[in-house]
């Protein structure tokens, strides 16, 4: 993952209000010890999310024509099961990373 994207995962205002209601931890009082091994463990699943999305989303894109801003071809990418199962995955661990980065011990 590219240090521009860990960027915007972290600190982009618009997608922090929409992931908020599904990643929230206010509710549970998680001492600084715990929160940190929780940052880690959501780190390594973020890391393993975007690793399984990239292979998945390089699979799919093998068995497809080569990438270009045609509707039809964006349209065969879009109908790809494996391609957005590997979009999901990379978003997921996208979003796992900015969680982590916001817990308040760090």
């Amino acid at each position: 993952m590219s240090a521009r994207v860990i960027f915007l995962a972290c600190f982009h205002n618009d997608l922090a209000k929409v992931v908020k209601p599904w990643l929230t931890l206010s509710s549970l009082s998680l001492t600084c010890r715990s929160q940190m091994w929780l940052a880690i463990a959501m780190t390594v699943l973020a890391a393993t999310g975007n690793s399984v999305g990239k292979v998945l989303q390089k699979q799919a894109a093998a068995r497809l024509p080569r990438l270009v801003l045609r509707g039809e071809v964006v349209r065969q990418f879009l109908g790809s099961r494996l391609y957005l199962l590997g979009l999901a995955c990379d978003l997921v661990g996208a979003l796992l990373v900015r969680r982590a980065c916001t817990l308040k011990s760090l």
